[in-house]
Order: structure tokens, then C-alpha cells, then sequence
């Protein structure tokens, strides 16, 4: 039987090649829980489930004893950037329902390689341009999504949403970040680096959540440097993050439209080789780390580049009213 409060509150998991970060914060915002499952090698293998089955059977092992055990809380689980492809474009007003989502494949799979037949859809509108409306279509692959329902599909998990992790980590901008780094019109920008062991990801967005501009950058050249024999990000990864943020500013620069503020996020992003480089990009852009830029109470700056994304999509779980209008993959 659910709890009674469990639906006052909201959880987001973030799957890795090797953790699953748990976020469970109140309807107010409050964090209540953070909490890390250790993946095994072979479950979660280049940012997609493998073993759905064995997860799961973990996750449930996992949360026996945890505050998850028992009730029924809303649960939103992030998909990894890798496996999710986007294409944004402008679409007429006029164009509404089925006959939208008609139009957004049409655009999208000129720019999308994932056949429309093997993948499953969500389109998100943001903000009015001209005669049209901002639009995303968001494709992923039907195996990556069924494999992540199966292996959250646990009792006490009601999922009511599935997305991408750089719209988690702009919603979680968008409520804790200081107001001096949010854009002061509708069309400026705020740049989202999500940066993970194997994978980036650049993303651009207004802040009512439109997408403007997404590429995912596979790292290369990686080499222990550590005494402890842990990887850091190698100088050919920093350069190709640096220099995908370098493009995108020039050109949205060229197009007039400004950027405030670029976020790094992810467990590499503290990376004092990426944080050195990136602050040669351009000096009227604040580009800092997600711990710098946002403040959540009882949450170290640290331990925002770890759960960040999972307190993002925890924030939908505990809304799912207001963020109704987001990009979904869970329709049902």
C-alpha cells in the first residue's frame, strides 16, 4: 500500500556504466535522500542496459532495506545523453496534435540516423519564433528504453517520466541557480556540459526549456594519471569539449542571440584541465561548475557534480503537473 506521503515527493535515477544515483527530495524542493547503488562490470555497458534482468534484480536488493522499501513514489529515470537523439527546428503555429508529431518526425529524421520504426518519440515546444514555435524531437531506441523500464520497474517505483539528463540538470538551474547567472530575455541562452567518463554531452536551452543545440561527444585518448590509478579526462577529450563550445558560441554569436551563462556538470567536470580551458571561451560568458553556479541546501558543491542530474529528475517527479509539458517517453 502507498504511503501517504511518498506521493508528496519525488525521485530521480541516474544510470552509469558503473553507479546508479538515486535523488529523493520533497514536493518543496528539499533533499531527503542521495543515495549510490554500485553497478557491477557487464550490466551497463557504453551507457545502455544489458542485463535488464540481473539490474533489477540489484536495484530490489539494494532498496530492501532503504527508504524506498515500502509506499509508491513517482520516479523519474533519466536516459543517458548517448543513446538519445534530438533535432530542433521551427514548426507553425497552427500545426497542433497528431499533425505535430507527424511534422517533428518528417523534420527530424532529415537530421536523426535512428529509423522513426525503431525507436520511440517524443516531441517538446518551447518559445514563440516568428510564425512558429521552437520545437525538439527527441528519438530513442525502443531496446534502451525497455531495458531501463524493466529494470526500474520495481513495486514501489511508479515512473511518470523518462528524458534526457541535460534537461534534469537545466531544470535543476532553473530552480537553485542565483538569478545574476539566469538569462534576462526569452531567447538568450544557458549552455549545459554534461560531462561523464566516456560521454559528453554540449546542449543549449532557453530557460523555459527549449533545445536549440545538442551534440554528444564520445571521449577518446583516456590514460590513468593518478597515483591512485584514477582516469582523468585526457587532454584530446578537454580539447574536443573545448572546441565544440568554442563552435557554438561563435555561431549563435553570428546569429545575435547571447549566452549567459555555460554550466559544467558531471563527474568530470572539475577536471582542472577542462575548467582551465574553458575559461578562455569567452569573457563575457560565465562559464563555471555546476557547485559554483547553484546552491542546494544541505547538498556540497562536490556532490552536485555526482547527483545533479538524479536532483533534476527527482524535481519532475515531484511535479509532474507542472513539468507536464517537457519531452516524455513514457505516454502511457
Amino acid at each position: 500500500m502507498a504511503s501517504i506521503t511518498s506521493h508528496l515527493s519525488g525521485i530521480g535515477i541516474d544510470v552509469s556504466d558503473h553507479h546508479i544515483r538515486i535523488a529523493h527530495i520533497s514536493r518543496f524542493g528539499g533533499i531527503k535522500h542521495l543515495y549510490e547503488i554500485k553497478v557491477p562490470d557487464g550490466l551497463v555497458t557504453d551507457e545502455r542496459v544489458v542485463d535488464p534482468k540481473v539490474l533489477k534484480e540489484l536495484v530490489l536488493k539494494e532498496i530492501k532495506n532503504s527508504p524506498y522499501a515500502s509506499g509508491e513514489f513517482n520516479v523519474t529515470v533519466l536516459i543517458p545523453e548517448s543513446r538519445v537523439f534530438s533535432s530542433s527546428f521551427i514548426i507553425p503555429k497552427k500545426i497542433k496534435g497528431a499533425a505535430l508529431q507527424r511534422e517533428a518526425i518528417k523534420q527530424g529524421q532529415k537530421e536523426i540516423p535512428l529509423p522513426i520504426k525503431q525507436a520511440y518519440a517524443a516531441v517538446s515546444q518551447g518559445s514563440k519564433e516568428g510564425d512558429g514555435v521552437r520545437s525538439t524531437l527527441y528519438l530513442v531506441a525502443k531496446d534502451v528504453l525497455n531495458n531501463l523500464k524493466m529494470a526500474f520497474g520495481v513495486e514501489s517505483f511508479k515512473i511518470v517520466a523518462m528524458d534526457a539528463n541535460t534537461k534534469a540538470l537545466l531544470r535543476l538551474f532553473s530552480k537553485f541557480a542565483d538569478k545574476k547567472y539566469k538569462p534576462e530575455k526569452a531567447k538568450d541562452l544557458v549552455g549545459v556540459v554534461d560531462v561523464g567518463h566516456t560521454w559528453s554531452t554540449v546542449s543549449f536551452y532557453t530557460l523555459a526549456g527549449s533545445n536549440v543545440y545538442s551534440r554528444t561527444l564520445q571521449h577518446n585518448g583516456r590514460k590513468e594519471t593518478t597515483p591512485k590509478g584514477k582516469e582523468l579526462l585526457s587532454q584530446i577529450s578537454v580539447d574536443t569539449i573545448v572546441s565544440s563550445l568554442k563552435e557554438s558560441v561563435l555561431y549563435f554569436e553570428q546569429k545575435g542571440v547571447k549566452i549567459k551563462t555555460i554550466m559544467l556538470a558531471g563527474v568530470e567536470a572539475t577536471s582542472a584541465t577542462l575548467l582551465k580551458s574553458t575559461a578562455e571561451i569567452n569573457k563575457e560568458i560565465v562559464v563555471q561548475p555546476i557547485g559554483k553556479l547553484i546552491t542546494v541546501p544541505s547538498v556540497a558543491p562536490q556532490k552536485l557534480h555526482i547527483y545533479g542530474a538524479a536532483i533534476g529528475a527527482a524535481l519532475r517527479s515531484s511535479h509532474p503537473r507542472k513539468y507536464a509539458y517537457q519531452h516524455n517517453f513514457i505516454t502511457e
